[in-house]
């Protein structure tokens, strides 16, 4: 390809350094990731996943390649051959010999809850190679830092301050335990449907399309198995990497991926295609709250055309039937604002602030086991009170899908 005035192009140049036998390794990866990026920016999602294969046949080591192709394998729906790209870049990021910096947790919440996650594998006998030295490790970093009288939840830790406090065995354990994939629970693709066949999906469409601005919501979303399955490895699965002041959170560019939950995409967009028609898998992730914190995630909207939302925890958990679930708000984020205006902006942290701006007319969707809220994902929302029993096997899980991209001016 050449420009108008007969020049080679920088594609040209990276296709040639990518096919010489005498370029360096470095410059030949480099040149496959422009090549990956340029097609993609030009729209060219054939070429741009043609690219992602050979970088990654070439260069299987480097997760930025792996990375790239789960990123262009789900723009275009190839959802097994993302899952499988995604495995692989875990293994090198996440793995628990991964070449990869510690990350060191900022809230003790979060240490709290990789002790008893483990715990609660030993209880349903799930062996994980050194876990009774990795709950040792925790144990101790948690005591040391909560007796820290000057110590600021939620403060950067470096690895090597909490190095000194551990012997060596229990370094060994955190190197290669505290935020890896030590053990990830499988959740296969169902022979059955995942979805509960008995929904009426044309009265949920109807309902989500004849009122304005659009939402619905409906319960049993998943069959008991798909249920189960799902919940399962959200308890068991070590993928809760992001820790929050009040939640952890696991996404699927970074463990949060599995056949399954790729299943009830498809299914979603299969049953309900005048939801979501037109619109390709953007993101999904889960969230996990801590019972001590009774807010959740503030005043916010997504980056998306359209929101699915659902709870795992059981309604036994919830100590507040009648909440615990989300607040949608019949206001829509300006089109012109930025992703930092509409997610993480001074609503997020204020609600009154946002309802002295734009009213309270909304609508609260309470907390149950396996109800979903589908919702124009441009619309402000926030997690209802939160009021959940103490316990590993209670906290509050949610997972939410994005659809499609946000329209703005």
């Amino acid at each position: 390809m050449r420009d108008y005035s007969g020049a080679v192009t920088d594609d040209e140049t990276n296709v040639q350094t990518l096919d010489s036998s005498e370029t360096s390794p470095a410059l030949r990866g480099a040149a496959a990731d422009a090549l990956f990026h340029a097609a993609e920016q030009r729209g060219d999602m054939t070429s741009a996943l043609r690219m992602a294969r050979r970088a990654v046949s070439e260069f299987s080591l480097l997760p930025r390649y792996w990375h790239n192709l789960a990123a262009i394998s789900r723009e275009l729906w190839h959802l097994d051959e993302m899952h499988e790209a995604l495995i692989r870049k875990d293994a090198l990021t996440r793995g628990r010999n991964a070449d990869t910096p510690v990350q060191v947790p900022k809230y003790l919440h979060k240490y709290e809850h990789d002790i008893e996650q483990l715990m609660h594998l030993q209880e349903e006998g799930v062996v994980v190679e050194g876990s009774q030295e990795l709950i040792a490790a925790l144990q101790t970093v948690h005591q040391g830092l909560s007796s820290v009288p000057h110590y600021q939840d939620g403060a950067t830790l470096e690895w090597q301050r909490l190095q000194r406090v551990l012997s060596p065995v229990h370094r060994k354990a955190m190197a290669h335990g505290l935020n890896r994939a030590v053990y990830v629970e499988a959740a296969p693709r169902l022979a059955g449907r995942a979805l509960n066949p008995q929904l009426d999906f044309a009265a949920i469409e109807r309902e989500y399309v004849g009122v304005s601005p659009s939402m619905t919501s409906f319960d049993t979303l998943l069959t008991p198995e798909a249920l189960h399955s799902l919940r399962r490895f959200c308890l068991r699965s070590t993928i809760w990497y992001e820790d929050k002041v009040r939640y952890l959170g696991s996404y699927h560019w970074d463990g949060f991926h599995a056949p399954l939950l790729h299943q009830i995409a498809s299914e979603l967009s299969e049953k309900l295609p005048r939801i979501f028609g037109g619109h390709e898998l953007s993101t999904f992730w889960a969230y996990k709250y801590s019972a001590d914190f009774d807010a959740g995630i503030g005043v916010h909207a997504d980056t998306a055309a359209v929101n699915v939302n659902f709870w795992l925890s059981e309604d036994a958990s919830n100590l507040n039937p009648d909440s615990g679930g989300l607040v949608v708000f019949k206001r829509e984020a300006p089109a012109s604002w930025n992703f930092e205006q509409f997610n993480q902006g001074e609503f997020s942290r204020n609600t009154t602030r946002f309802i002295e701006v734009f009213g309270n007319e909304n609508r609260t969707f309470a907390h149950r086991q396996n109800r979903c809220v589908i919702f124009n994902s441009n619309l402000f929302h926030t997690t209802d009170v939160i009021r959940f029993k103490q316990g590993y096997k209670h906290k509050r899980i949610n997972v939410t899908f994005l659809f499609g991209k946000r329209k703005s001016k």
